[in-house]
């Protein structure tokens, strides 16, 4: 049988002059999940925001640029990509008999410097909530977009990324490991430069954040708690968890154990010395009360804390002045009165929002915005209570 031709390419730039930044920037960021493996069609329906069947199936709808000219013909869109091919950002490569995308060395340089943005932005979110997730994607990309991001984060010296290189770490091969092994040496230079900075003085008011799994710093009850501290000039620190182990929220016992294992470390990395502040302020949400009470009782210190949606075994080692808000629909604390009653052995205050749940919403908009000006008015009062 004889064997069938292979399929030549002509590219058509009709009416296209030039492109914008912009434009080269998306059809560069389209390519990076086709090179290889896709042609210009592929592209083009890519931008395009097709619905078919093979576009779906190779993902495409997950890429950033999917859909990104979308007001376009597909024609208009097919003689842009044909542009980016004659001018030197995109080339093709045969496969058997079909021509596929692939990327020039001037091309490359570009969205290379996209994807380190983009995967800075995905580390700094897997950070905030205590995740690992990007490390995985890391190991499937191409070794000089890797070490150029792992310069990228050495230049940004940013020290809350370590618990995520620790991660990465173990998932990568020899050489990328060598180099983020350098990386985490200068991160922990900056680690020790900052643990020997002047300490808290005498008068400071410090106030630490440990929040739930899932619910950060920036959602509602934490920021305004924070804004409200920030106001009244305390010092704020969150306290550092790490990576979160797997299937964490799985059962109570998974709950614990990973409630032990941050408190290591947060123990571990928490920098702060509390011996000389004369107020002394943890606002813990959900399985961060636990951490929080634990903390302070491994440590020796007073605290007042600010305790939101509190778990079952969250005042085995309270102590000290608090405030507490519990749902009374809270499926990780389904009883109310075993929650009334270790407050009041703890001589804590309890408020009960009736029919909220973990994060004390009950469904009803107005009513959950009632209840939260209702919680942050009280928890105000208690915090300024110490001012008093």
């Amino acid at each position: 049988m004889a064997r069938r031709p292979q399929i030549s390419v002509h590219l058509d730039t009709t009416g296209v002059i030039a492109l914008k930044e912009k434009e080269i920037g998306q059809i560069l960021r389209a390519a990076y999940d086709i090179a290889g493996n896709g042609g210009r069609d592929m592209l083009t329906k890519t931008l395009k925001g097709s619905r078919e069947k093979k576009i779906l199936e190779h993902g495409m709808d997950k890429n950033p640029s999917y859909g990104a000219m979308q007001d376009m013909t597909v024609s208009e869109i097919s003689r842009r990509v044909d542009w980016m091919i004659e001018h030197g950002y995109l080339d093709t490569v045969t496969s058997g008999r079909l021509p596929l995308i692939c990327y020039t060395e001037r091309g490359w340089e570009i969205v290379r410097e996209t994807m380190v943005t983009e995967l800075l932005k995905a580390i700094d979110r897997d950070v905030r909530l205590h995740r690992t997730d990007t490390a995985a994607r890391l190991t499937k990309m191409p070794r000089d977009l890797i070490l150029l991001l792992l310069d990228s984060m050495e230049v940004r010296c940013d020290i809350s990324v370590l618990p995520f290189l620790d991660a990465w770490h173990d998932m990568e091969v020899k050489k990328v490991r060598a180099r983020i092994t350098e990386v985490k040496k200068k991160l922990q230079e900056k680690q020790k430069e900052k643990q020997t900075e002047k300490q808290p003085a005498l008068d400071e008011k410090i106030a630490v954040f440990f929040p739930g799994i899932g619910y950060t710093c920036d959602k509602p009850l934490l920021y305004y708690t924070r804004k409200i501290c920030q106001a009244e000039g305390y010092t704020i620190l969150e306290a550092p968890y790490g990576p979160l182990p797997q299937d964490a929220k799985k059962d109570r016992e998974h709950l614990m154990e990973t409630a032990r294992t941050l408190l290591e470390h947060v123990d571990r990395n928490l920098q702060a010395d509390f011996t000389g502040c004369r107020d002394i302020l943890f606002v813990g949400k959900s399985i961060g009360t636990v951490i929080a009470n634990e903390f302070m009782a491994r440590r020796k210190i007073r605290v007042r804390s600010v305790c939101f949606t509190p778990l079952p075994w969250t005042f085995a080692d309270a102590k000290g002045k608090g405030i507490v808000f519990h749902g009374s629909s809270d499926p990780w604390a389904e009883d109310t009165d075993s929650i009334r009653q270790e407050v009041k052995r703890v001589r804590q205050t309890l408020h009960i929002i009736q029919g909220a749940n973990h994060s004390l919403e009950t469904g009803d908009l107005m009513t959950d915005l009632q209840n939260l000006a209702n919680v942050m008015r009280l928890t105000r009062q208690f915090i300024l209570e110490k001012q008093a």
